[in-house]
């Protein structure tokens, strides 16, 4: 059954997950100082996607071998510990990649100032396309938060991930019938 990582819970390691500078630049760290951050610490940058990235398969996640995925859910939690000289910037969405089609499940928010407290994002319930419900299904699991910054030295803007939860909702063929259930991994 699935396990419960600590990459976002209160720490700042990112294990599984590994950071995608998604073609941004100035992107220097990784570690936030409750959770792990997407940091730009460079003046003047605004480009790329930048992301937390943990590739895997439904198996791994906790699908049994004779299942098949039907539905997930996908919920982050962001802050903004730093914003010094910070142009728009946006946390999330989260998504996953399955088979290089992008399924969103949360939205994107705008962040413009300091906020200290995490906000969550919410996800919604997707569907699972049938070609990619099989266990060993790879699955590309991304949070992401693009950091900017104003032309300004010492402009440095930080994007804090923390309590991403994915729900995965799988049938299983039994004896008596389908059984539909569902499981939840916190990362």
């Amino acid at each position: 059954m699935p396990t419960t990582s600590t990459a976002f819970l209160t720490t700042t390691t990112l294990t599984p997950f590994t950071l995608n500078v998604g073609g941004a630049t100035g992107i220097v760290t990784a570690a936030g100082t409750s959770s792990p951050a997407i940091v730009r610490n460079v003046k003047n940058l605004t480009t790329g996607n930048p992301s937390f990235d943990h590739t895997t398969t439904w198996a791994a996640l906790g699908v049994p071998a004779n299942a098949l995925v039907d539905s997930f859910n996908l919920t982050m939690d962001y802050n903004v510990s730093t914003y010094t000289s910070g142009v728009a910037s946006t946390a999330g969405p989260a998504r996953i990649v399955l088979n290089g089609s992008i399924f969103s499940t949360t939205t994107q928010a705008t962040v413009s100032a300091l906020n200290a407290t995490y906000i969550n994002l919410p996800g919604s319930t997707t569907a699972v396309p049938l070609d990619q419900q099989a266990p060993n299904t790879s699955v590309l699991i991304q949070t992401l938060g693009n950091p900017k910054t104003a032309n300004t030295n010492g402009a440095t803007v930080a994007i804090g991930i923390k309590n991403v939860t994915l729900t995965v909702t799988f049938t299983i063929q039994l004896a008596g019938g389908p059984l539909t259930t569902s499981f939840v991994v916190v990362f």
